[in-house]
């Protein structure tokens, strides 16, 4: 049994601590004012894809313990330096499962910093967690620096609880090429007004999200990081014809409504944060950025969104003939299917 600390009683740290505590550990989560009342009966979580609701008792406190085995700091980027000033002082290695990437450890010294990042997901009601983390079945992964000399021990812990690990051999560039993605999604959902249907009928929109992709990619290789995972990476070599019916799709499924629309609506703050750092990123690179610029913009000073179905906005010029090639070529490996 590990005993493991919680800073953060938001969604993710609530989803953790249950998880940790069901599978046997000693949990305790860090929780004040309202939140602690809400937590004296259990951590409380719905499941929206599987349906299941569950209590399950964890200990609650207004300080972190200073013989946990574990700590995780389960926060925004914009909540860090006040969640970092609650660690406990010693030894036991810092889980930081938070987005951003400016000053990821917060000043925590590398031997305890162990950088990730969350698969967990979902939204605060009533002080109920209601929990959307998997998509086609599969639970999002937490994803762990894998140089950090306590990786296998984190990763072991998480594993014990049922949650699935990824180990990653360069977390500064995932997390950048991450970054890259949800603050273009994020700001393109503030250009619809923050509908995912208006997002998905309005092809201006898929297009500046389409661009700002390309143009944070770009940023991200100038400051000597690459692009991964290759999921990701993948985005930056789509033509805009399809890279539109992948936002269609995107938008419109159960996943897109859930992780990223709600996301949207209820962080705020963090993606404003996350938006001004993107900023940075592109200043440091010398990018113009003009789609990113602009969803960034935005984000951190939102006005009117643009209107259902504003198709103005020019094709990129090169996407017809890029898609006319994939076309060609899905044809030609087609009849040689048939031939063979």
């Amino acid at each position: 049994m590990t005993r493991v600390d919680v800073i953060g009683a938001g969604v993710v740290g609530t989803i953790y601590a249950a998880q940790l505590a069901e599978a046997g550990h000693d949990v305790h989560l860090v929780a004040r004012g309202r939140r602690a009342d809400e937590l004296e009966g259990g951590a409380r979580i719905h499941d929206i894809v599987s349906g299941r609701r569950s209590v399950t008792p964890v200990g609650v406190g207004t300080s972190a313990r200073d013989t946990a085995d574990v700590v995780l700091v389960a926060v925004g980027a914009h909540d860090l330096p006040e969640a970092i000033k609650l660690v406990p002082t010693g030894r036991a290695p810092v889980v930081l499962l938070g987005n951003g990437i400016v000053d990821v450890t917060a000043g925590l010294p590398a031997a305890r910093a162990v950088v990730a990042f969350t698969g967990a997901g979902g939204t605060m009601s009533g002080g109920e967690v209601q929990q959307f983390d998997t998509d086609k079945g599969k639970r999002f992964p937490v994803t762990i620096d894998a140089h950090h000399p306590a990786a296998d021990d984190v990763r072991s812990l998480f594993l014990s609880a049922g949650v699935p690990v990824d180990l990653e051999p360069d977390m500064a560039s995932w997390r950048r090429t991450h970054h890259a993605v949800v603050v273009a999604m994020a700001g393109a959902l503030e250009l619809a007004g923050g509908d995912p249907w208006r997002l998905s009928t309005t092809p201006d929109i898929q297009r500046v999200l389409g661009r700002a992709v390309k143009e944070s990619y770009v940023a991200v290789r100038r400051t000597g990081h690459h692009l991964t995972p290759a999921h990701l990476a993948r985005l930056g070599k789509v033509p805009e014809p399809m890279l539109h019916l992948a936002v269609r799709q995107m938008f419109t499924s159960t996943f897109g409504i859930n992780r990223f629309a709600a996301h949207h609506r209820h962080a705020r703050l963090e993606l404003s944060h996350l938006a001004g750092e993107m900023e940075g990123l592109l200043d440091e690179a010398a990018v113009l950025a003009p789609s990113a610029r602009l969803l960034c913009s935005r984000l951190q000073d939102p006005r009117p969104s643009l209107i259902v179905g504003s198709n103005d906005l020019r094709t990129d010029p090169t996407a017809p003939l890029a898609a006319g090639l994939v076309a060609l070529a899905g044809l030609h490996w087609w009849s040689r299917r048939r031939q063979g």
